[in-house]
């Protein structure tokens, strides 16, 4: 009987190990997603970084012999939803390691699939350094959150990674577009220098292993003046992101420095030549600054819906809305979002997402706002306590993404920045879950 009732007690450790490795979320106590870790302290083109030691440029790793459901123990810092089942999230370890996870089951339990031999993080992985591009394929690029900048692709949902070349050797701003899984673009920013902004574009081909620059703007320091139609200008950051809609036709919006007045560029031939947008702005305020918050989001089979986020900052409000296109980007419309929307300056992160051209989220600071016809009116989502319970105590909004009517997700940060939470909706942003 002894022998019996051992077994038994043995038999029923060996199936808790798997079942408490397999545990992912929950909304009753210190979520796994949310796991704190001292905050430690916080990128790149003519040469290539040096691969990791070990790494051949386009050689396949796995990034675990095979990738098993595990709790997240990093400090998250970016989030990207694909569909309303699979999303990836990633992070600081306590170590100061990279530590990337995806979901398959709607946040259910999360595999690790970090890529293999990254250098140790030199700051906070930001919360673009992954570009998916659809439900397989990712792109990982470090910016300067590691050193040296590593790119790394995967095809089979991160299971698998491929080391890629990056192609210049200086600090900066890095941003990717890729219009199909092979076909994509890199834009850095290599900083300021006497106010100018030297900003060169690659073009990859093979899925971001390797990179041809096809633009570069800093033979304009030689020049009297900007033209309308060559290189991106010097004067402005290009910190908001790069959008192409096809292989030909892309935009970037610039940092805005004259009051009144935004900057947005756009290409169509594929990057070489950029000339500027007129675009209406929303105040007749002289000293207010308007301002493209995120390069455009493009909609449907087609691609010809689309829109991009827009604010106006004044002395005491910032005035939210959004510039809109049913052509594929040849005109945009600006539909201010109204007061209701209005949040103060001190605001660190409005944010606003929208799943096609009509239907939006929007959080002003104080309420979670909900718009169905493009922003002309906005409704309050007033069951969603557990999110804005989260937002007092986590108050910087890092990223809100919707993926269908009802699945959203959300990621929040603490003041301090040593604390984060992650939640999810499945009923359009009535109710939350902290996973």
């Amino acid at each position: 009987m002894n022998n019996r009732r051992a077994y038994r007690r043995l038999a029923a450790l060996l199936l808790a190990v798997p079942l408490a490795a397999a545990s992912g979320c929950g909304s009753d106590g210190p979520p796994p997603a949310a796991a704190e870790s001292p905050s430690p302290s916080g990128t790149p083109a003519a040469s290539a970084s040096p691969a990791p030691s070990g790494t051949a440029q386009g050689e396949s790793k796995p990034a675990a012999s095979q990738p098993a459901p595990a709790q997240i123990q990093a400090r998250l810092t970016g989030l990207r939803a694909v569909d309303d089942q699979v999303a990836y999230a990633w992070g600081k370890s306590a170590a100061g390691q990279l530590r990337l996870y995806r979901t398959e089951d709607a946040g259910g339990s999360w595999l690790e699939v970090t890529p293999p031999g990254l250098p140790a993080l030199t700051t906070d992985p930001g919360d673009h350094d992954l570009t998916v591009v659809d439900k397989n394929t990712a792109v990982y690029l470090s910016g300067m959150s590691a050193r040296p900048m590593t790119i790394a692709v995967t095809a089979d949902g991160g299971r698998t990674w491929k080391q890629g070349k990056v192609p210049y050797p200086e600090e900066g701003g890095d941003h990717l577009a890729f219009v199909t899984p092979a076909h994509g673009f890199l834009l850095h920013d290599s900083g300021a220098a006497m106010g100018s902004s030297a900003k060169q574009l690659y073009e990859t081909k093979d899925g971001g292993l390797t990179w041809n620059q096809v633009m570069d703007n800093r033979p304009l320091m030689e020049q009297a003046g900007p033209e309308d139609n060559g290189p991106l200008p010097l004067g402005g950051f290009a910190q908001y992101g790069i959008t192409f809609r096809d292989g030909t036709n892309g935009w970037v919006p610039h940092e805005s420095r004259t009051p009144g007045k935004v900057r947005l560029y756009r290409t169509k031939d594929a990057g070489r030549n950029w000339q500027p947008v007129p675009l209406e702005v929303s105040s007749n305020d002289p000293n207010g600054q308007p301002q493209i918050t995120g390069a455009p989001v493009f909609f449907g089979g087609d691609r010809k819906t689309g829109w991009m986020p827009y604010e106006f900052r004044g002395q005491d409000r910032v005035q939210l809305g959004g510039y809109f296109t049913t052509d594929g980007g040849e005109t945009w419309k600006l539909i201010s979002f109204g007061k209701t929307t209005d949040v103060l300056p001190t605001l660190q992160s409005p944010h606003v997402t929208f799943i096609d051209s009509s239907e939006g989220w929007l959080w002003n600071g104080a309420n979670l706002l909900h718009t169905d016809d493009q922003g002309g009116s906005w409704s309050p989502l007033t069951g969603n306590t557990v999110f804005r319970d989260t937002l007092r105590s986590y108050p910087y909004l890092i990223d809100l993404q919707f993926v269908t009517q009802k699945t959203g997700w959300a990621l929040a940060r603490n003041e301090a920045g040593d604390g984060s939470r992650l939640l999810r909706t499945q009923d359009g942003g009535k109710t939350w879950r902290v996973m």
